[in-house]
C-alpha cells in the first residue's frame, strides 16, 4: 500500500489502525531533529543550516532512508521530494507499507 507523508500531515495522537501508526511514526522521523530524542540520539533528521540545497537534499534523503529502515521497518521508502516553505525545504516522502495486517 503506497502512502505519502509530509511534515504538515496531521498528527494522530492515538492511531486507530496499524497503517495510521506507521504513517505517524514516519512523520515523527521527519519532524525530529537528530540528537534531540533522549536515549535515541541517532533518531531523526539532520539540521542542515547554511548547506547548499543539493547537498542538503542528498544528506537528508540518506538520513531519512536510514531512519525509516531502522525505526519503522514496516515502511519501505520509495521516494523523497522536497518542497520550498518559509523555513527552507520540507520533505515529501512516499512509502510502501509492507508486512501489516491491513
Amino acid at each position: 500500500m503506497i502512502k505519502e507523508v509530509k511534515l504538515e500531515s496531521e498528527i494522530a495522537i492515538k492511531p486507530t489502525s496499524e497503517i495510521e501508526e506507521i504513517l505517524q511514526n514516519v512523520r515523527m522521523i521527519l519532524g525530529t531533529v537528530k540528537g534531540t530524542a533522549t536515549m535515541y540520539r541517532e533518531f531523526g533528521i539532520e539540521d542542515l543550516i547554511d548547506v547548499p540545497r543539493n547537498v542538503a537534499e542528498a544528506r537528508l534523503t540518506a538520513t531519512i532512508a536510514e531512519n525509516i529502515s531502522k525505526y519503522e521497518p514496516r515502511a519501505r521508502l520509495l521516494s523523497v521530494e522536497y518542497e520550498n516553505n518559509e523555513e527552507g525545504i520540507s520533505p515529501r516522502v512516499v512509502i510502501d507499507i509492507v508486512g501489516t495486517r491491513a
